[in-house]
């Protein structure tokens, strides 16, 4: 494909009957050549330019298991059963006798200079000479990936623990840790970046996305952003100049990804990470989205902060605890926010400040989840013991006696009114409380496994639930009766919650799975969200338009609700996220990780201004040369269009509209190195 032209130069069928890993082309980085399989046992190079064949096939006498080309495009190394083998591309003769290898090869790689072939077979890593075939070096390591360190005689090697740091060999034997403190000596030019030090592994035995990191070389800290796929990642490879990295993956896509863009960054809220276990557990939105509350922990103990959602400055010194604070609700009128701590007490607190407006109320075992009605004249609270309490909630005085149920309550959920109270427990089933009596009026109701939550539609009618028993289902929130057959997942059902304008519902699984459904009909409405570990979270934009996901690969998603599709990259920490919540006016994502950071991210690019000007259409014309004629046809723009645009945009800049904002980051800021994100 030329890609300049966006034309076909060639097309070839590949065998059919081949694994996915046989399904590949090798590419050189210098002059233009690929090899690609004729046959199961039969692989050619080719010139890139003309489609025209460099030399006769190579035949073997089994199918081809790897093969790969020299960077200048002379020798093609395969391999097969337990054999490995180079030839010359020109005459398609071998240029030693198989060598011999300890076990099936699960990939094979030139040096830089094609002196050398490494090959992990078995549980090392085999270095061979490729003009003899004679086996230089064995590493034995379990190993997922490794290149060659430009001409030198040295093999970075990355471990299938992702955790654990690459290992840097030569071939005398000493063995070199890759750290940021001792950065290594390697080709800048052409090693700017490690490549595939994670590529999804686990992505590609499961069925959800892939991502592919890259890495500096000097700091090992991620150099871009991830690139995702829908489905596991079966190949990705660099540009010559390392600018350019293309990734071919099982959703039948290639995507061709820069490496000049930087990635992301959300305004953070740093916690102390000075003091041992400070993770951060709780991050709310205050009501009119001017402050963040998070609860991190301290060691054994708990604190408290609060921040202005704008600056990131925090608004009273920390409020330092004797228990670690795992849950916290905003009061409605955002005067007040109660506290759920593994002490076996809530506590009601003064937002302006963080002095307790209650003494704390006592449990008999760790509070696991509070929450202020929609009136916020009572708290409902549940511990780890088999019942649920009310207290009113200004002064923390209890309401009525302990709401009684069959076991540990997991979640709560008020009605719209504040009038009712569901509760879902470990043993799957549903309860729902008249407030402030405290007296049962439905249920139980009940799931064959744990129940997660049990939520109110928006009208109060309708309650849906989900369960570890792989089903979500709907219930008529007065009598009790399954409005639809349950909605049927693959796993066990982590969440499940109600659009805000009660016409829709998602779900998410411990697969990794994220759902649209209709309310009426039950049935789906947009396609699955895939992610690459359990989704604990799923929250609507104010509007609806959108869904917030947390995952526990470390990243917060944000989807377009009724077409299942990323809208963004997705919100990376390097730790497991705990909350992803929409500011109120849903123009910012905040995130809290267990890598004891709050971050707050801009989504302004989600809902962009209109009208738009009159000058972005001749603006995309310009970019690509065409437009579409009155009759719908294609056809070539004038030579000056850009300029002229270019001219019309200078005029308006001193606008500091969104759209002149962004013109300028695309015609001038965008060109500096490294390219920073546009910031609405």
């Amino acid at each position: 494909m030329d890609l300049v032209a966006r034309q076909t130069i060639a097309e070839y069928n590949l065998p059919s009957g081949a694994g996915h890993l046989f399904q590949r082309v090798s590419l050189t980085p210098g002059p233009g050549r690929f090899a690609l399989p004729l046959q199961t046992n039969a692989v050619a190079v080719f010139d890139a330019e003309t489609g025209a064949p460099l030399g006769p096939p190579v035949q073997m006498s089994a199918a081809v298991e790897w093969f790969t080309l020299s960077a200048d495009g002379k020798r093609l190394a395969t391999a097969i059963h337990a054999e490995a083998q180079v030839w010359n591309v020109r005459t398609g003769q071998a240029l030693f006798s198989p060598a011999r290898l300890p076990g099936p090869p699960a990939c094979l790689e030139f040096s830089d200079d094609g002196r050398w072939l490494w090959c992990v077979a078995g549980s090392s890593v085999w270095v061979l000479r490729s003009d003899t075939g004679s086996k230089e070096r064995e590493l034995p390591i379990g190993v997922c990936a490794a290149m060659f360190l430009g001409q030198m005689e040295s093999l970075i090697t990355f471990s299938h623990d992702t955790t654990s740091s690459p290992r840097v060999f030569d071939f005398r034997g000493r063995e070199n840790r890759y750290s940021a403190s001792d950065p290594l000596s390697i080709d800048a030019q052409r090693h700017r970046v490690l490549a595939l030090t994670v590529l999804s592994l686990a992505g590609v035995k499961s069925q959800g996305p892939a991502q592919v990191r890259i890495n500096d070389p000097a700091s090992g800290r991620p150099q871009a952003e991830p690139f995702i796929h829908e489905s596991p990642i079966l190949l990705a490879k660099f540009s010559p100049d390392g600018r350019v990295v293309a990734t071919a993956s099982q959703d039948r896509t290639v995507r061709i990804w820069s490496m000049a863009m930087s990635q992301p960054e959300g305004l953070p809220l740093s916690v102390d990470s000075s003091v041992s276990g400070a993770n951060v557990w709780e991050a709310q939105w205050s009501p009119d989205g001017n402050q963040v509350l998070s609860a991190a922990a301290r060691g054994e103990k708990g604190e408290l902060l609060l921040w202005d959602a704008h600056s990131g400055a925090l608004l009273k010194p920390p409020r330092n605890l004797d228990a670690l604070v795992f849950f916290a609700h905003w009061a409605p009128d955002g005067t007040r926010f109660a506290t759920g701590d593994g002490d076996r007490n809530a506590i009601i607190w003064n937002s302006q400040t963080l002095e307790p407006v209650s003494p704390p109320l006592p449990h008999e075992n760790g509070v696991a989840h509070c929450l202020f009605s929609p009136g916020g004249d009572v708290l409902a609270t549940a511990a780890n013991v088999p019942w649920v309490r009310l207290w009113d909630g200004r002064n923390g005085e209890a309401i009525g006696a302990p709401m009684r149920l069959s076991d540990i309550p997991v979640k709560l959920c008020f009605s719209s009114d504040g009038r009712r109270l569901a509760t879902a427990s470990t043993d799957g089933t549903i309860h729902v409380w008249s407030v402030p009596e405290g007296e049962l009026i439905l249920g139980p109701l009940r799931h064959a496994g744990l129940c997660w939550i049990a939520a109110f539609s928006p009208d109060d009618r309708t309650l849906v639930s989900a369960s570890s028993d792989k089903t979500a289902q709907l219930w008529n929130a007065v009598t009790g009766e399954r409005l639809h057959p349950p909605l049927r997942h693959e796993s066990p059902v982590l969440w499940a919650s109600f659009s805000p304008d009660g016409r829709a519902i998602a779900t998410s699984t411990e697969a990794g799975i994220v759902r649209v459904w209709n309310a009426a009909s039950g049935q789906l409405i947009s396609e699955v969200m895939r992610h690459p570990g359990k989704v604990w979270l799923v929250k609507w934009s104010p509007d609806g338009r959108f869904l917030a996901t947390t995952c526990t690969d470390g990243s917060a998603r944000v989807w377009d609700a009724r077409r299942g599709r990323l809208v963004a990259e997705p919100f990376s920490h390097p730790a497991e996220v705990r909350r992803a919540e929409f500011s109120p006016d849903g123009r910012r994502l905040l995130t809290a990780s267990f890598d004891r950071t709050v971050k707050i991210w801009e989504l302004g690019f989600l809902r962009p201004p209109s009208p738009a000007p009159d000058w972005l259409p001749e603006l995309a014309e310009a970019l690509v040369s065409k437009r579409i004629d009155a009759n719908g046809a294609p056809v070539s723009v004038s030579g000056d269009t850009f300029q002229r645009v270019k001219e019309r945009i200078a005029q308006a800049g001193s606008n500091d509209d969104y759209y002149t904002r962004w013109a300028k980051w695309m015609l001038e800021e965008r060109l500096e190195r490294p390219v920073k994100p546009f910031r609405p």
